[in-house]
């Protein structure tokens, strides 16, 4: 076989299959694992070339909003499509111990950042009341308070017939002349069951809570 440096000038006189020499090895590919944390692009090792943490890898330059990062490890396994297991919440299961570096690469290898949520990430619920007429809001209050990343917001709705009102936000959450309208959406409820705080990776997540599922009475 013929080796031809890049710029070189073939005349080809018939068919010719060419092949591109490339070095022999495998990929360590970092996946950040959430949203938000930092990128480090996959490292190629040759088959005796040792593996070292890349310089954003490193405990010190590895960030995410609302988590405290706990290392790289590896996937505890793969289903039949060669994706990673996943637990009941969709989060990767990984492997006890954390990946070694230093050894050389039999694969390609993926390894994952393994996060720990923040415990007092702080969020804010803003309240919006609707004029008599509906045709405007103003701000009627807000509450700041913190909690675990991922958990949900611990607010509950007091069905109190003509003063229903909103508990677990101090008296920011109570408001004389209004009443539930559950024919309309509750956004404030809505966010207590499927928004935490920050569960996208935000440490400071402001929660807004429009009080149009509240009737003036």
């Amino acid at each position: 076989m013929t080796d031809y440096p890049n710029g070189t000038e073939v005349t080809l006189t018939g068919d010719v299959v060419f092949n591109v020499d490339a070095p022999h090895g495998n990929w360590l590919v970092y996946n950040a694992n959430g949203k938000g944390g930092t990128f480090n692009a996959p490292q190629f090792y040759l088959p005796n070339e040792h593996t070292a943490v890349a310089e954003n890898a490193k405990p010190e330059n590895m960030e995410r909003n609302g988590y405290d990062f706990l290392g790289w490890y590896e996937a505890f396994g793969y289903d039949a499509n060669g994706n990673p297991i996943k637990d009941e919440n969709g989060n990767i299961i990984l492997k006890e111990s954390a990946f070694s570096f230093g050894g050389t690469l039999s694969a390609n290898t993926n390894i994952y950042a393994k996060w720990k949520p923040v415990t007092n990430a702080p969020y804010t619920i803003v309240f919006w009341t609707q004029n008599a007429d509906r045709t405007a809001y103003d701000v009627a209050g807000s509450y700041v308070g913190t909690g675990t990343v991922g958990d949900p917001v611990p607010i509950n709705f007091v069905n109190n017939t003509d003063e229903d009102y909103v508990s677990g936000v101090g008296n920011n959450g109570h408001y004389i002349g209004f009443t539930l309208n559950h024919d309309s959406a509750n956004t404030l409820g809505n966010l207590q069951k499927t928004t935490g705080y920050d569960a996208q990776g935000n440490a400071q997540k402001t929660i807004v809570a429009i009080t149009n599922s509240y009737a003036r009475r």
